[in-house]
């Protein structure tokens, strides 16, 4: 077994074998000229066509499969990272899921509230492998939502690392990351759950 061969993988949430993940895949790279074409195609379709719902936190597992997801059409930063690792390895790219804590300057009031702290633990994002390394690629964001709240789309070409910015687009600050976490094969649900539960409680979004 190929190092890489785990980041080829499904699993539970990754369910890159699903029907509804492998057509899409077959939609979108069609006629693609290599890999990294192929990732640019899945990121921008992740970004832009499963839009950004911070107040759909799944309670449990099943809520976190990448097919759920792309029959729902919308997820939160670690469910739309899923999915496009779940087309990546369709798209036989191999693919990983990161982690991160940041500080996002300006949260929507709504979701301050409810979490009390501008400080998101275990923000999640993708690493695709492409010419013998890992490249970052952060689809939370569509462009419709950062149009309507002066944010910098994260743009990928499938060569340079894709994060979320730190000023927006008046020059205010805006993300501020603090720590990285150990890139992953699968989603470390009891990990994440644990720590959410710790800093934010039950969270009644």
């Amino acid at each position: 077994m190929s190092d890489l061969d785990i980041y080829l993988s499904p699993t539970l949430v990754i369910d890159s074998d699903s029907r509804i993940i492998q057509k899409k895949v077959n939609d979108l790279i069609n006629g693609s000229a290599d890999m990294t074409e192929s990732a640019v195609r899945l990121f921008y379709f992740v970004r832009d066509d499963i839009k950004y719902n911070p107040y759909d936190i799944p309670r449990d597992i099943e809520g976190y499969k990448a097919s759920y997801t792309m029959q729902k059409g919308f997820g939160f930063c670690v469910t739309k990272a899923i999915l496009l690792a779940a087309l990546g390895r369709a798209a036989k790219i191999p693919t990983r899921l990161g982690f991160a804590n940041l500080i996002n300057h300006h949260p929507p009031q709504k979701l301050l509230k409810v979490m009390k702290t501008n400080i998101f633990y275990y923000h999640g994002f993708c690493e695709f492998y492409i010419d013998e390394k890992w490249i970052a690629a952060t689809p939370a964001f569509d462009k419709e939502m950062c149009e309507k709240t002066g944010l910098k789309t994260v743009e990928f070409d499938g060569k340079t690392p894709a994060i979320l910015h730190k000023t927006d687009l008046q020059g205010r600050p805006s993300i501020d990351y603090l720590k990285y976490y150990e890139p992953s094969h699968d989603l470390p649900f009891e990990e994440i759950k644990k720590k959410w539960e710790e800093v934010y409680g039950y969270m009644e979004l």
